[in-house]
């Protein structure tokens, strides 16, 4: 199951429009990963065309700059605002709430 979510950048300064980004879904087992998609809009609600540069800032995994392909880590949390997207000094964040997988195992 996907969800989509549109998280709203910071007010925009005389120079920038506000633009959303759109994520994927952020419910995440240890390990799992995670395409991320940023959508840029003006102040029209018209889309803009964004390449964003994708981070992590609060923890919970690792992201590639470039594709936005999110990994979790191996600590479960809930990891607020901790994927930013980047572009044209306007960001937008996302949380990412990573969990232990289902028991796949017992030793005795």
């Amino acid at each position: 199951m996907t969800t989509a979510h549109q998280l709203q950048a910071a007010p925009p300064s005389p120079l920038h429009r506000p633009f959303f980004f759109t994520a994927a879904a952020y419910n995440l087992v240890i390990g799992g990963a995670q395409s991320f998609a940023a959508v840029g809009r003006d102040a029209s609600g018209n889309v803009i065309a964004i390449t964003p540069t994708w981070s992590t800032v609060a923890g919970g995994g690792t992201i590639d700059s470039g594709s936005g392909l999110f990994t979790a880590g191996t600590v479960p949390g809930t990891y607020t605002n901790t994927v930013k997207a980047t572009s044209g000094g306007i960001s937008g964040f996302a949380t990412v709430n990573v969990s232990a997988g289902a028991l796949a195992s017992i030793t005795v």
